[in-house]
């Protein structure tokens, strides 16, 4: 309910902020009058700087040690811009750092996409405030370190998730259809059912950093 709520909050204050403002400033340039629609693509990353897993593990009561690589995840973030004040589209992400587990022989591999949507606040100055959420879907697995990329279809090998994250990243305008962006979110998952790892394996905050492309 509180995360229905609060997605619902960000929603109507991105409509209000895509109509209270269609003119941003570069760091180059004066101000300029910018399409009521744009197209918006950004290529994200994000790093894991604070964790919240435990050690509770679905049918596996010992700790198993891995090659934990879980802190680099990189995307592609692709929508449509509204008055520079709301963006609404599609997110995909995968980790870049395979985790290995010698137990198995295996690695595990995770990725994630859904919808994405973005608050943009005081588009029109060169700094601003920009408040994503992204709802969807992931995937996670173990894959057998012969055959990379058939997933190893054994109990608790592989599961689907669903997660949501937001939080705030701060903005600058460089020129006129390019920007970059960093800051701070906070992602949670439920309970993940996977051989040798935490329900909550992907639950913590993340520094984000995007280079984004706005075509108008």
């Amino acid at each position: 309910i509180i995360m229905k709520n609060l997605f619902l909050s960000i929603l109507l204050l991105g409509v209000f902020s895509c109509f209270a403002q269609s003119e941003d400033i570069n760091i180059f340039s004066k101000p300029n009058k910018q399409t009521k629609v744009s197209v918006y693509l950004s290529f994200d990353i994000s790093y894991l700087v604070i964790n919240d897993t435990d050690d509770y593990f679905f049918n596996q009561p010992i700790k198993i040690e891995y090659d934990d690589n879980r802190t680099l995840l990189v995307g592609l973030t692709a929508g449509v811009m509204l008055n520079k004040g709301f963006v609404i589209g599609f997110y995909g992400n995968i980790n870049s750092e395979v985790i290995y587990d010698k137990n198995i022989d295996s690695y595990l591999r995770y990725s994630a996409g859904g919808l994405f949507t973005q608050v943009r606040l005081f588009p029109k100055y060169p700094v601003h405030l920009t408040i994503p959420v992204k709802a969807g879907l992931g995937s996670i697995g173990w894959y057998d370190n012969i055959y990379p990329y058939n997933t190893v279809y054994d109990t608790h090998k592989q599961d689907l998730y669903f997660v949501f994250e937001t939080g705030a990243n701060l903005e600058i305008n460089i020129v006129k259809y390019f920007k970059m962006s960093a800051g701070l979110t906070y992602k949670l998952t439920d309970a993940i059912d996977i051989y040798a790892v935490p329900q909550n394996f992907l639950n913590g905050w993340y520094l984000n950093s995007s280079l984004i492309f706005v075509i108008e």
